[in-house]
């Protein structure tokens, strides 16, 4: 089993309102949950976020990335190229 990783959920992509986060949320488009983009902070490329995942730490909200929770991923994986 490996490791959850977590990644921060931007302050700019919510909103308090009456103690819990109202996100500024996508809909996948393969299985319709609530994602919000975030740029991945190692490559700076855009990633989606699962928000029912989203929880509290330290006064910041974390989620699991969408490609861990998505029954549709395999889809969206780009092909390796081969040598």
């Amino acid at each position: 089993m490996t490791a959850r990783v977590d990644f921060e959920i931007p302050a700019d992509k919510y909103v308090m309102f009456n103690g819990a986060p109202m996100f500024k949320s996508d809909a996948c488009r393969s299985c319709d949950q609530r994602i919000v983009w975030i740029k991945h902070p190692r490559t700076n490329s855009n990633m989606p976020l699962d928000v029912s995942t989203a929880e509290a730490r330290d006064g910041k909200l974390f989620a699991l990335s969408h490609h861990a929770t998505c029954p549709q991923a395999a889809h969206w994986r780009k092909k390796k190229a081969r040598p």
